[in-house]
C-alpha cells in the first residue's frame, strides 16, 4: 500500500464514522503547502509522523504454467505513525458546541469501532496502537487561549511488489577447446 493510499483510506474512514456520528467536521491532512489561515470550520488534521519498516521482506516465487513465467513477491510489513488533532472554535456563549477536544475523541473512537476497523481491514490496514489525548494550549490567531487535543496512531499495512521473470526455454553447453 502505498502512503497516498492509506491517507485517502484513513481519510474515508474518518468521514464516514463521523456522517455516522451526524458530526459536521472537515477532515484534512496538516501541513498542506496551499493552506491559507485556519479553517473556520471545526476540522479535525492528521499528518504521516513516520513510516517504520517491520521486519524483513517475505519473498516467494511461484511458476505460472500458463504464461510460463515465474511469478516473484516481496512482501513488506509497514507501521505508519499518524498524528490527529482537531480545531475547533469556541463561543464561550455557546456549551452546546462541540470542543477541539470532543473531535479528537471522535475520531479515536471511530477508528476503534467495529466499523471503522472492518473498513480499514477492507482497505489493507490494521490499527497497532492508538496513544492517549493529549491536550497542549496555545495562542491563537485572537490572542485567545485555545485547545490543540492530539493523539498518535500506528497503521499496519503492507508494500507488496510484483515481478516476473521469464523461464529459460532452452540452454546449450558448449565446450571447446583452447
Amino acid at each position: 500500500m502505498k502512503e497516498n493510499e492509506l491517507k485517502i483510506l484513513f481519510r474515508r474512514v474518518l468521514l464516514s464514522g463521523l456522517a455516522a456520528k451526524n458530526i459536521i467536521a472537515d477532515v484534512e491532512q496538516g501541513y498542506q503547502p496551499t493552506q491559507q489561515g485556519i479553517n473556520p470550520q471545526p476540522t479535525i488534521f492528521f499528518y504521516l509522523i513516520h513510516n517504520h519498516r517491520y521486519g524483513s521482506p517475505k519473498r516467494t516465487d511461484k511458476y505460472d504454467r500458463d504464461n510460463n513465467v515465474i511469478i516473484h513477491t516481496e512482501t513488506q510489513w509497514w507501521e505508519s505513525q499518524f498524528q490527529i488533532s482537531a480545531i475547533s472554535h469556541q463561543d464561550p456563549q455557546d456549551i452546546t458546541s462541540l470542543t477541539a477536544g470532543d473531535l479528537v475523541s471522535a475520531a479515536s473512537t471511530i477508528l476503534q469501532s467495529e466499523r471503522g476497523l472492518a473498513e480499514l481491514k477492507e482497505g489493507g490496514a490494521g490499527i497497532y496502537r492508538i496513544t492517549d489525548v493529549k491536550t497542549p494550549y496555545f495562542k491563537n490567531d485572537r490572542d485567545q487561549s485555545e485547545q490543540l487535543p492530539m493523539f498518535d496512531i500506528t497503521l499496519t499495512h503492507k508494500d507488496i511488489h510484483v515481478t516476473e521473470t521469464p523461464t529459460v526455454e532452452s540452454y546449450s553447453l558448449n565446450i571447446t577447446g583452447v
